[in-house]
């Protein structure tokens, strides 16, 4: 499972870290990896990021609710009603 693609500090060339072992990555800890390309190691830090998405609710502002499942939850503010 490739789950983050980083450059090679020496020769620019793009690596992949590879985490197939359930590995969970801690913030801000130093890692090591071996360049695939000039096979030099270099070190790297992981960081968590947030994403933020927003949308829209009519509900609140005065139009109906959109119930869906059995009619009692509303898609757009996920409230049970």
């Amino acid at each position: 499972m490739e789950i983050i693609d980083i450059q090679c500090p020496y020769c620019r060339v793009g690596n992949y870290i590879t985490k197939d072992d359930g590995f969970i990555y801690e913030d801000n800890k130093i890692y090591f990896h071996t360049c695939d390309a000039c096979e030099k190691i270099y070190k790297y830090y992981s960081r968590k990021v947030f994403d933020f998405f927003s949308f829209p609710l009519p509900c609140q502002e005065g139009k109906p609710h959109k119930l869906i499942t059995n009619g009692n939850y509303c898609e757009y503010c996920e409230e049970i009603l």
